[in-house]
């Protein structure tokens, strides 16, 4: 019986619909799933579509076999997001719940970005579309783009000599000849990070070494979709007690780890969390060796619920033994150096050997990965092995420069203006002065603070010019006048970051000027490990939706960019003189930088003042994400200043502030 026969039997007399679609295209399998639910009779839908594991392994034994044939991949697709056009309006991650997509931090607060390790390039995260009062079907972000990563030679990976051939066996803290004679290990991590690798490499150097090995593991679903741990314990046989391996169990009993290897902080915290079913570390037994790397949640990509690893790690460590404590973000640094954050479970099984924290000799070690992994051994031993060298020199990867003072910010914004803008000197000139002079007309400003307002003032006069960076300069001042000290200027701190959240409206030459600049082609070449003199070098197809406003005219293009249509498109600041152009940001800019005027900055309005001036805190995404936003906080900011206290009245002599800059030139 074929499978339309057994359709049609199902149907009986009832009403019958079969339906195929690719669910690839989401709105309009959203729309069917609708239509099919709403249906009577008998429904069948056939969703035709590979499925994504088998179809990401086949291209996976593609490109392995392309690397046999080569000696490396010729060509590798990403899916890139752009985190200075990201907004941080989580449509992408609410949308997918991706695992792909990661929170990075950055000066301009939190962003989403791809996680190379983990993105596998469908596009799901780019076809995202919204609809709402303000558009239907419209495509919320600019920020994808995709990024063709194109070898000529096998890549060279940039690892200083870390005499990788010389690392000394260590020194063993636990003796399970003349000591205890047990060893428990419990290894914390979500699906996708190779806590089943590890685990099997203990237990087979285990068995090399002659030791009795029991042990426990629990799977969860991939990445961060289920926590995954495995708790292993080592026996060493006793003559006079033969009972006690068979005696040994699988589950580490309460507060007797010796050893807490938390590839993931989260899940390793929970194994210190006396509310779970197992508590298994005790300040005067357990050592821990942790990544610090923040793996987000579902939750925290929904915007639902977020953490701190440094706090996670505090906690974590008042439960062990704080002299055999060791915590760093190595996934970065594996990313960094070998390409991939799926290494960092044999770096940090290295830095536990090297710390004597693993009772087994390096021959076994050595054997047991090999035994275990059939793939790609070399860079395997090599990631063990580099952590074991971090273990004996902790700065044998020293991290990469950055500027980290505003003084250092402007040798480093003017070296860059001077190299990229005609008639760069000059331009680089103005910068500084600027910067120069806010800073010395806001001396009791935090170090912090003055790096957030130089560079502000840099992105504003890539925006525009040097005149609209002093006119929010000279807005900034009034604030920090009518500010003081002992509330820590955190209104000129919310003065700072939201003036320019607002001023820098993010129209079509900005956001073209954002996906080609500078600084984020640096960033992408670190990021792809791109060697220009070893032949390397990206392609670039952005994903966006540029549109023209004349009068009532709207005009939305659906294409998909090369860099020297941007490099056109970021010079057309002439667009922004176009009535009506950007005109609800615009007017949301405008409402902003005129509310000083309306604040109190007393003791008794200050709060009000301070909710005020950080309401744009609340805005974010592009157009139709943007506006019912915009509108939101609007009506609650008016609503608050209307509800006056009788007893409170409001002063603005203090401000000083300078009536032009409620609506910038040229902006």
């Amino acid at each position: 019986m074929c499978s339309s026969d057994l359709v049609r039997g199902m149907a009986g007399d009832s009403p019958l619909m079969v339906a195929r679609i690719n669910p690839a295209d989401r709105s309009a399998y959203h729309r069917l799933l609708e239509e099919t639910i709403l249906r009577d009779g008998v429904k069948v839908l056939i969703a035709d579509k590979e499925c994504g594991i088998t179809f990401h392994r086949a291209r996976a034994r593609e490109e392995r076999a392309e690397v046999r044939r080569h000696g490396y991949l010729p060509r590798k697709k990403h899916m890139n997001v752009t985190p200075e056009v990201c907004e941080f309006c989580l449509e992408c991650t609410k949308a997918t719940a991706c695992p792909g997509l990661t929170v990075v931090e950055t000066d301009y607060g939190r962003k989403i970005d791809t996680d190379l390790t983990w993105c596998v390039n469908d596009g799901a995260c780019e076809r995202v579309r919204v609809s709402n009062d303000f558009g239907k079907n419209v495509k919320p972000c600019p920020s994808f783009e995709e990024v063709t990563v194109i070898r000529r030679r096998r890549r060279r990976y940039t690892l200083p000599n870390m005499r990788l051939d010389k690392l000394p066996e260590p020194t063993h803290v636990h003796d399970l000849v003349n000591g205890e004679r047990s060893w428990r290990v419990h290894l914390a991590g979500v699906g996708g990070m190779g806590i089943g690798v590890v685990g099997q490499i203990l237990v087979r150097a285990g068995h090399e070494e002659g030791l009795r090995v029991v042990f426990c593991d629990k799977n969860g679903l991939a990445i961060r979709n289920g926590g995954v741990y495995s708790q292993i314990t080592f026996v060493a046989d006793d003559p006079q007690k033969p009972d006690l391996a068979l005696a040994a169990s699988g589950l580490i009993p309460y507060g007797k780890a010796d050893l807490l290897l938390g590839v993931d902080v989260l899940e390793a915290a929970r194994a210190v969390d006396p509310r779970n079913v197992f508590r298994i570390c005790s300040p005067r037994r357990t050592a821990a060796v942790l990544n610090l790397y923040k793996q987000p949640t579902v939750q925290t990509l929904l915007g639902s619920s977020d953490f701190d690893p440094a706090r996670l790690r505090d906690e974590i460590e008042t439960h062990c033994r704080p002299d055999r404590f060791y915590a760093r973000d190595l996934s970065e640094m594996c990313e960094q150096r070998l390409g991939s954050k799926q290494y960092v479970n044999l770096m940090m099984l290295g830095v536990a050997f090297q710390l004597g924290l693993i009772p087994v000799s390096a021959k076994s070690m050595l054997w047991a990965i090999r035994d275990t992994i059939k793939r790609d051994q070399t860079r395997n031993i090599k990631a063990f092995n580099i952590g074991r060298r971090l273990a004996l020199e902790p700065r044998a990867i020293p991290p990469r420069p950055e500027p980290r003072t505003w003084e250092q910010l402007i040798t480093s914004k003017v070296r860059i203006l001077k190299r990229t803008r005609m008639f760069g000197g000059r331009w680089a000139e103005r910068f500084e002065q600027v910067v120069r002079s806010a800073v010395a007309a806001m001396p009791a400003l935090s170090e912090d603070l003055k790096y957030d307002l130089a560079l502000r003032i840099y992105d504003l006069i890539q925006y525009e010019d040097d005149r609209l960076a002093r006119r929010y300069v000279q807005w900034v001042l009034g604030i920090y006048q009518a500010d003081s000290a002992d509330r820590g200027y955190a209104a000129t701190a919310a003065a700072v970051w939201n003036a320019a959240k607002v001023m820098l409206i993010k129209d079509e030459p900005y956001v073209a000027y954002l996906l080609t600049r500078h600084e984020k082609r640096q960033r992408d070449i670190i990021k792809y490990g791109i060697d220009a003199a070893n032949g390397d070098r990206i392609a670039y197809r952005f994903h966006n939706q540029p549109e023209i406003v004349v009068g009532p005219l709207r005009l939305r293009l659906k294409l998909k960019l090369r860099p020297w249509h941007l490099a056109i498109a970021r010079n057309m600041r002439f667009l922004r003189k176009l009535p009506g152009w950007h005109r609800r940001e615009a007017a949301f800019r405008d409402w902003y930088l005129s509310l000083p005027a309306r604040l109190d900055f007393s003791q008794r309005g200050y709060e009000k003042a301070l909710a005020a001036l950080r309401a744009p805190e609340q805005v974010s995404g592009y157009r139709e994400v943007r506006y019912p936003k915009q509108e939101r906080v609007m009506a609650e900011v008016e609503a608050e200043l209307a509800r006056k206290d009788p007893q409170i009245e409001v002063s603005v002599s203090r401000l000083g502030l300078i009536e032009a800059v409620r609506r910038p030139a040229g902006v």
